[in-house]
């Protein structure tokens, strides 16, 4: 299963990726390869503030800007319909803190 974490606060926008879908052959999961092309999309967009390991990608922006946030906003909302899908090969933690308020979303569900 592939794991994505999401976090957006006042001052970072953070995503996280690890694991593998598991959808079908090595090379020709479907579910991976549009992950995987949507991350990468975003890393381009962001060569600086990326980090690999293993079979893991994160991107992290400190202080962005409404460019920035709308990028991440729409990466996320292809990734909860994505999700929504194939809820066996994709989970996604989201966590909201604006200003004081701060909301978890697990999988689509409020927590």
């Amino acid at each position: 299963m592939i794991q994505i974490d999401i976090e957006k606060t006042d001052r970072k926008y953070s995503v996280q990726a690890s694991g593998h879908a598991n959808a079908g052959p090595y090379g020709s999961d479907l579910v991976c390869c549009a992950l995987s092309t949507l991350m990468q999309a975003l890393e381009l967009n962001y060569p600086g503030n990326s980090t690999r390991r293993n079979n893991s990608i994160a991107i992290c922006i400190d202080e962005p800007t409404e460019r920035e946030k709308a990028v991440i906003d729409a990466f996320t909302f292809a990734m909860e319909y994505l999700s929504i899908d194939y809820p066996d090969n994709i989970s996604i933690k989201k966590i909201e803190q604006r200003g004081e308020k701060t909301k978890t979303n697990i999988d689509n569900e409020t927590i």
